[in-house]
């Protein structure tokens, strides 16, 4: 069986790194996606895990170009930022995830796996277990880009034939750290290990080809 290519967006984030080095690389072959390959710090920290490629959201031609011969995008590079203005979100956030989703129809990709976030219901009491047939509830304007990524997806799904999924990432960071912020509570009911966040992402990828489109928490 051949190895599916998967293309990473935000390879050199906190997740991009951990999706290169610890994604089963028996089953896919990574591409990821940097800004510049001239970031030495950024090539050497990923580089040995896959085909590195320079790519930015706003350049929808380029996009193309790297999406060419993708099975799968795991699209995780924005402003991932929940006290950040809307000047600061709309480039990455809302027009990059157009382009991604848009340009990856145009290059033939199957699915786009899309990083949503925990902020697309963080408008939501505390002690409430949202589902993902709820209505989104942002609590701020980092969350709602999501919920926009989140429509746009389905959109892109439903109208476009391409297959989607998001998956609403929870607090992705060491288990101490959850412990230690504010509202430690909150956070260690929404960590998300290294390990899980991986695993996620390879289930979304082999989910069966006629999946059209799906939330996951």
């Amino acid at each position: 069986m051949s190895q599916r290519v998967v293309l990473v967006t935000g390879a050199a984030g906190g997740i991009g790194k951990c999706v290169a080095e610890l994604i089963d690389k028996k089953k896919y072959k990574l591409r990821l996606m940097i800004r510049s390959k001239t970031n030495k710090k950024q090539t050497d920290a990923i580089g040995s895990f896959g085909e590195i490629v320079e790519g930015t959201l706003d350049n929808f031609e380029g996009l193309k170009q790297v999406f060419a011969g993708v099975d799968t995008i795991i699209h995780l590079a924005g402003v991932p930022d929940a006290n950040a203005t809307w000047e600061s979100l709309r480039a990455a956030n809302i027009d990059g995830a157009y382009n991604v989703f848009v340009a990856a129809r145009a290059a033939g990709v199957k699915r786009v796996v899309f990083a949503s976030s925990i902020h697309a219901i963080s408008g939501s009491p505390r002690d409430f277990q949202a589902k993902t047939n709820e209505p989104v509830n942002p609590g701020d304007l980092y969350g709602v880009t999501k919920c926009f990524g989140e429509a746009l997806a389905r959109y892109m799904a439903e109208q476009e034939g391409l297959s989607a999924i998001a998956v609403r990432i929870g607090a992705f960071q060491p288990h101490a750290s959850a412990r230690k912020e504010d509202g430690g509570l909150w956070m260690m009911d929404a960590w998300l290990s290294q390990r899980d966040c991986v695993h996620l992402f390879e289930c979304c990828i082999d989910a069966p080809a006629d999946l059209k489109f799906a939330i996951v928490h």
